[in-house]
């Protein structure tokens, strides 16, 4: 009934048809149950009158019979006393006259003794006409108690329609902004196309030079192929000498520029540390944002915080509602898999948040392609998944033998690390396994692949680090077992430069970051596998910033618990940052 008065409020141009029709069926309902129930109290009256005349009228039809009882016998007494008399009398007259009358009562008296009765079968009959309408009201007001649940699920219905109308409308603009931004970035490809082609040539041109020059030749035959080039090229101005590092790339990072980390030259020490980075909470994960200045952190506190590699304090904070284990990024887009089983994905600008579920243990790993729209994430039931961003579902599912640790992705190949200490090649287009190698003696806890998609490295808990040729991922390029490395966690990961020449790593017992080449230098011989390192191919940086006046806004001191995660940005120039177990983020330059 409340239903019906409050949906009777709206008016009828705002409710929709639905809506109406049952608020149609309530009135008609209402009138039905009404008009048996008026009937009943109406029968109930006219018969409980009824009852008490038929009550009057036994107690008169009872005195009658006794009267006529009396007036029988004083009849049976005047006819013997008559048969003693051959003389009627007045008496005997009005006598008779009296029967005829009590007679004529009787009559009427039995005729109401039939109507009592008469009375007494139609209560009856309304009784059960009664009990049969209030059991059809009972069956009503339980269909009336259904239909509203109907109606209020049909209500929750409608606003969950209106809430996804309301995401598909935010998606479809989203998407229309980034058509917008895939056309300006493709017209910018074009033109760093045409810009790197003309750098080539430069390149060339120099190397020329170079060979001339030390071949002895004469300067003037090296000038005449500089003019014949630029004529080639259709250029007007002389080809200038310009060093390759001071080419501007679309991701590079003002203030390194001009950093000796712009050819992918390796650090030599921390520019800056961030103690007690999650207020005293364990680090877990650890990302660099494809900008080169910001990279993200999260920890056991929950939370989920955005830094600049120029400063100590976090530029923003965001919470999660369980610890996020892996983090990946990919242009503004953040992507964790979560203790509880769930993998999250943000916006970092809006701090919109979308949940996949599917996994039932653990989330360990996370991997976000470069377009954002799909994403591979590892957990500790022994799963990989393959999820749609966009539609928050899992594509694929790939299930492995053994515990996986760690996952990457290169194209349309994923690489996984296993508890078993097996590197798995999946495609990820027919979700089969292509290839598997016994990379590690014990646990392998990290595997990661070149951005160029030619070196696949690995580490495990043997203290290893497994160097092979991605395409042909069978053959093994060399082994690292450097002195100072000691891989305690499963989690445990390292990092690959832009340049693809070298792999940073926390040495596992000390605050020391291990620096390992990977182009084989200072190797007796890169291709054997287990080969020892030497010290040209493994450089050990304190983790220590001198607490100088000029860096006293960079976070200046030392780190003392050991390093054991690192992350490199993908750009040239881009920050390498890394965590330790003191709960203190370091950023090396």
């Amino acid at each position: 009934m409340q239903v019906g008065l409050s949906a009777a409020g709206l008016s009828p141009a705002a409710s929709p048809q639905w809506l109406r029709d049952i608020e149609n069926q309530l009135l008609i309902r209402n009138a039905v149950e009404l008009k048996p129930s008026q009937s009943i109290f109406n029968s109930y009256t006219t018969l409980h009158a009824s009852v008490l005349h038929l009550q009057v009228v036994e107690d008169e039809r009872q005195q009658l019979r006794m009267e006529r009882s009396r007036l029988a016998e004083r009849i049976r007494e005047l006819e013997r006393a008559a048969a003693n008399s051959s003389v009627q009398t007045s008496r005997e007259r009005e006598l008779e006259a009296k029967k005829d009358a009590l007679q004529d009562q009787l009559q009427l008296y039995t005729q109401r003794e039939s109507d009592y009765y008469k009375g007494l079968a139609e209560m009856k009959a309304v009784k059960e006409e009664r009990d049969r309408l209030q059991l059809r009201s009972s069956k009503l007001a339980a269909e009336l108690e259904h239909r509203t649940s109907e109606l209020q699920l049909l209500h929750k219905e409608y606003t969950s329609l209106r809430d996804e109308y309301d995401r598909v409308r935010l998606t479809v603009s989203e998407a229309d902004r980034y058509l917008r931004d895939a056309k300006t970035a493709n017209e910018k490809i074009a033109q760093l196309q045409y810009h790197i082609a003309t750098l080539e040539a430069e390149v060339n041109m120099l190397r020329r030079r170079l060979q001339a020059a030390s071949q002895g030749g004469a300067a003037a035959a090296i000038e005449e192929e500089t003019l014949a080039n630029a004529c080639e090229e259709g250029e007007d101005t002389k080809v200038a000498l310009i060093p390759i590092y001071r080419t501007p790339c679309p991701h590079a990072d003002p203030h390194t520029a001009l950093s000796p980390n712009r050819l992918g030259t390796e650090p030599s020490r921390a520019s800056l540390i961030i103690a007690d980075a999650h207020n005293g909470s364990t680090l877990h994960g650890l990302c660099v944002l494809d900008d080169g200045k910001h990279f993200i952190t999260s920890g056991t506190d929950k939370h989920i915080r955005l830094w600049n590699r120029q400063s100590t304090q976090a530029e923003k904070n965001f919470s999660s509602n369980s610890i996020a284990l892996a983090l990946d990024a990919t242009s503004h887009y953040l992507l964790a898999g979560c203790a509880d089983h769930v993998v999250r994905f943000w916006d970092v600008n809006s701090l919109r948040v979308l949940e996949m579920t599917g996994h039932t243990e653990k989330v360990v790993a996370a991997c976000l392609t470069s377009s954002a729209q799909h994403a591979f994430t590892a957990s500790s039931d022994s799963t990989i998944k393959l999820w749609d961003v966009r539609r928050r579902e899992s594509l694929r599912t790939l299930l492995c033998e053994s515990t996986c640790n760690d996952v990457t992705v290169a194209g349309d190949t994923v690489f996984s690390a296993h508890y078993n200490g097996k590197i798995t090649v999946w495609d990820r287009r027919t979700a089969t396994r292509s290839g598997e190698v016994a990379a590690h003696q014990r646990v392998a806890t990290c595997v990661r692949v070149s951005a160029n998609g030619q070196l696949c490295v690995s580490m495990g808990k043997d203290n290893i680090i497994s160097v092979r040729d991605a395409r042909v991922f069978t053959k093994a390029l060399f082994s690292v077992a450097p002195e100072q490395l000691t891989v305690m966690m499963n989690w445990a990961r390292l990092a690959i430069a832009p340049s693809k020449q070298l792999c940073a790593v926390g040495s596992g017992r000390t605050s020391d970051l291990l620096l390992i080449r990977l182009d084989g230098g200072g190797q007796d011989n890169a291709e054997a596998t287990g080969s020892a390192s030497s010290p040209a191919s493994v450089k050990a940086l304190k983790a220590s910033v001198p607490n100088s006046p000029s860096h006293s806004d960079q976070g200046g001191g030392s780190t003392k618990g050991p390093i054991f995660s690192t992350a490199w940005g993908a750009s040239e120039g881009g920050p390498l940052v890394s965590i330790s177990n003191d709960r203190c983020v370091q950023v090396w330059e």
